[in-house]
């Protein structure tokens, strides 16, 4: 194993990136298509044909600009060489800027953000851009949005909707504004071309240093439509009955014509549902939206149609999925579903116009919600597939007192998963598409915080991911003005995503860095035959899966976490499928019923819940993570020769929480350069 040295337990090795970015001079031409990352035709990340895994970092980046030194892009620079030094190769940036009244060196938002992503450019750090369609739309935007759609009576009635909608900003110097995530803009014409028109003026700016169009620049490898929007879920919850009348009026619309286009006629749509409630009258357009998550009142489900208000006034019973056939409950999931992925296909289809880094590397239609099967699917249709996971490393109502690691949490000590209740990451890698992990964190306080990247190494090795980001970087921790910026009190529990801040972790942060030279590298080999799940239309338009995590049938969401695990999967959702579920390949069964230890998905990983431990074993990496105390050998021996011996726990006298009698080590021997 060559370029490789250790610190007590964690690799530490200098960085050695094999690809590098073309950025051309102020005015130079746009680069090659070799700059840019793509995908093959497996479902891999590449560029210039040579696969490439991301170890991102998500947060404040970079972090506010400060003269140091004399030099106003101090900080950006050396936000760069620190993400660099913890193993990081992607950003997901939230802080893209695109004032184009900016002047490079004035150092205002965008000059300063400008700076970064160039600088990125140039040290080989690809740019994930988040939630390109989640913009605002503002008050003195309205009227132009309005323009040239619809009758001037429905224009007025819009555009007053929309003021009556808008917010105060905090972070636009307080103008008010309609988010574009709402979810409205999936049927509205005009909220869909607004939400367009806002992407296209973020991808068009020209950065001040490169002289590239972000739509152009290779430094952005993955595009995102919208981040957690979560459109599937809150429109089964009923969620579209909080907004305006104008709004509801014209999803019903929508929900009628789409059963007028299908059934053809009231018996056509008797005959396939079984039977109609009184005064549903497909005509009239009084058919209602029905059923949801939860029972409603009739009239709540069409409190827009005079004559649907008259008609249902009386009829005090709520309407539930018990008081409806199957049929028409997976009429309501298909007509949500339809709309939706055709909404995120023209948006994706006007992004890819925009430039080459559009057009060449891959969209993500959404991010999350791992338990659904249409947000799944919806995904599916983009280019890349993305998920996230977290986990709480102080845990006092889950762990009883008398646990043996109360009042902390580590995954080691069970069957391994990478959430609390159900899966989020385990299950959702598709075939021939990248899997994109795109936030992960363990939260602070908690003695095991070094496992967790270990274990996303593990499980991104088995299941052959394409990208893993950590949140969260920096709420402005560091005082760069000091020798030791970097050290500092680690995060507790907080409002928002306080608790999972690593800026001052030191010792997660070494263990991010060997873990992601794992990753990177590919130095741990995938599952070799992982188990196929099929999931056909009944499972997709299943009523059942309007419940939180009531997808894939009362077993098969933990089945494909387990198996995950024992033999590696794959998830496909095919709606040309009349078998709710067909299986190709090994099944570990969910409730302990089949539940062997250890476990063994890849040649290179290992999983034994029962001496509480993670191994990464393979010609260049040794990997230990886990508690030597139930090991039962005072040496952990691997096939390339290394030997972990002779560990020596060291705590101050008087620590609240002593870790001898456990023994916890993490130790990661890996080959950054990914030489063996």
């Amino acid at each position: 194993m060559r370029n490789m040295s250790h610190f007590l337990g964690v690799a530490f090795t200098s960085m050695v990136c094999a690809c590098s970015l073309i950025i051309p001079a102020l005015g130079a031409d746009i680069p090659p298509d070799s700059s840019y990352v793509t995908v093959d035709k497996v479902g891999h990340l590449t560029v210039d044909g040579k696969r490439i895994r991301f170890w991102g970092a998500i947060g404040s980046l970079p972090a506010p600009q400060k003269t140091i030194k004399g030099d106003p892009y101090y900080v950006a620079k050396e936000t760069i060489r620190r993400l660099k030094k913890v193993g990081f190769n992607m950003v997901r940036d939230w802080s893209i800027q695109s004032d184009d009244s900016a002047k490079k060196g004035d150092v205002s938002a965008t000059d300063y953000h400008d700076f970064f992503i160039a600088e990125c450019g140039k040290q080989d750090v690809r740019i994930w851009v988040p939630s390109i369609m989640g913009g605002g739309l503002y008050e003195d935007e309205i009227e132009k949005a309005a323009a040239g759609d619809g009758d001037p009576a429905a224009t007025t009635e819009w555009i007053s909707t929309i003021k009556e909608m808008c917010k105060v900003e905090w972070w636009s110097n307080n103008r008010k504004a309609l988010s574009l995530l709402t979810p409205a803009v999936v049927w509205d014409a005009r909220l869909e071309k607004a939400a367009i028109a806002s992407a296209r003026q973020k991808a068009m700016h020209v950065n001040l240093y490169n002289g590239l169009r972000l739509a152009d620049n290779p430094t952005c490898a993955i595009w995102e439509l919208t981040n957690e929007q979560w459109w599937m879920s809150n429109m089964m919850g009923g969620g579209w009955m909080k907004l305006p009348v104008y709004f509801r009026k014209s999803l019903i619309a929508h929900w009628n014509d789409y059963l007028l286009k299908k059934y053809k006629d009231q018996s056509g749509l008797t005959a396939a549902w079984g039977f109609l409630f009184a005064g549903e009258n497909l005509s009239k357009g009084t058919v209602l939206l029905a059923p949801m998550a939860n029972a409603k009142k009739a009239v709540d489900l069409n409190d827009t149609n005079p004559a649907a208000i008259a008609t249902f006034k009386g009829m005090d019973s709520p309407i539930g999925r018990e008081q409806c056939t199957t049929a028409r409950g997976s009429d309501v999931i298909a007509f949500f579903l339809d709309m939706l992925v055709s909404h995120k296909q023209r948006c994706s289809a006007a992004l890819k116009t925009w430039g080459k880094s559009c057009k060449l590397s891959p969209t993500v239609y959404d991010t999350g919600i791992g338990e659904s099967i249409q947000a799944q699917y919806m995904q599916m249709q983009g280019d890349a597939v993305a998920h996230a996971s977290y986990m709480e490393g102080l845990q006092i109502g889950k762990i009883s007192p008398e646990h043996k690691r109360y009042p902390f949490y580590s995954r080691l000590d069970q069957y391994p998963q990478m959430s609390n209740d159900v899966p989020w990451l385990e299950h959702n890698r598709p075939i021939n598409k990248p899997f994109l992990c795109y936030e992960t964190q363990y939260g602070s306080p908690s003695k095991y915080r070094a496992e967790w990247p270990i274990l996303i190494a593990a499980l991104g090795s088995v299941q052959d991911w394409d990208a893993a980001n950590y949140h969260y970087w920096s709420f402005n921790q560091y005082d760069l003005t000091k020798d030791a910026p970097y050290g500092g009190a680690l995060a507790w529990p907080g409002s928002g995503a306080y608790q999972y801040d690593y800026t001052s972790d030191e010792v997660e942060q070494a263990t991010m860095r060997a873990a992601g030279a794992i990753f990177r590298n590919i130095l741990a080999a995938p599952a070799p035959k992982p188990t196929l799940f099929t999931w056909g239309k009944p499972a997709l338009l299943d009523p059942r899966s309007m419940d939180y995590a009531g997808d894939y049938g009362p077993t098969g969401l933990m089945d494909m976490m387990t198996t995950a695990y024992a033999n590696g999967i794959r998830l496909n959702i095919d709606p040309n499928q009349q078998e709710f579920m067909k299986v190709n390949g090994a099944i570990t069964r969910f409730a302990g019923y089949e539940k062997p230890c250890p476990l063994r998905p890849s040649p290179n990983v290992e999983y034994d819940w029962q001496r509480a431990h993670v191994i990464v074993d393979a010609p260049g990496v040794a990997e230990y993570t886990g508690f030597l105390s139930q090991y039962g050998a005072e040496s952990v021996r691997f096939n390339n020769g290394v030997i972990l011996k002779d560990v020596k726990h060291m705590e101050p006298v008087g620590s609240p929480y002593p870790a001898l009698p456990e023994r916890y080590t993490s130790f990661t021997l890996a080959s950054e350069d990914g030489k063996l």
